[in-house]
């Protein structure tokens, strides 16, 4: 999988860009069809090379929890599913990058860092204090997802 290309750029008439992912050769029986495209809406070229790179991530994870049997009844639709998702999240954050931060300016890009610094020790803050209320709430935000996707929730599963 390493070793193909996952960017690709659609034929005319419109050139967007889509990931292409190859299915491993042991899943193939499990899925039926050796790759497939989730399209990544005609952004730039470098913003989809990021994309392309985290879906590509995120695919090699699935593949993995699938050989390990954790995955055993998902599909190739929700596997598209769940990678549409990690593309919109990503360009959300691409977005909020490029609109909220001046780039150009160093003293505001600097606060901008402080800022995300600060939230993560609030964050670690609450992890320690208040671990089992934190999670309870993380865990009520997976679920959600998760069956807003109607994927069924094992919280006996160690990777839940």
């Amino acid at each position: 999988m390493d070793k193909r290309n996952h960017l690709v750029k659609s034929k005319k008439p419109y050139q967007d860009y889509h990931f292409r992912c190859w299915i491993p050769k042991d899943l193939d029986k499990f899925f039926l069809q050796k790759e497939f495209r989730v399209s990544l809406k005609g952004y730039s070229y470098s913003q989809c090379k990021i994309i392309s790179n985290k879906l590509h991530y995120n695919a090699i994870q699935i593949f993995n929890k699938i050989r390990e049997g954790q995955m055993n009844e998902i599909t190739l639709h929700e596997v598209k599913n769940i990678l549409r998702d990690k593309v919109k999240q990503t360009i959300k954050h691409i977005n909020h990058y490029d609109s909220d931060t001046n780039k150009y300016d160093e003293e505001v890009l600097n606060e901008r860092i402080h800022q995300s610094s600060e939230k993560e020790k609030i964050l670690k803050e609450r992890l320690k204090s208040n671990y089992k209320e934190t999670v309870g709430k993380i865990e009520k935000e997976i679920d959600k997802i998760l069956n807003s996707k109607n994927i069924k929730t094992d919280k006996k599963n160690v990777d839940y």
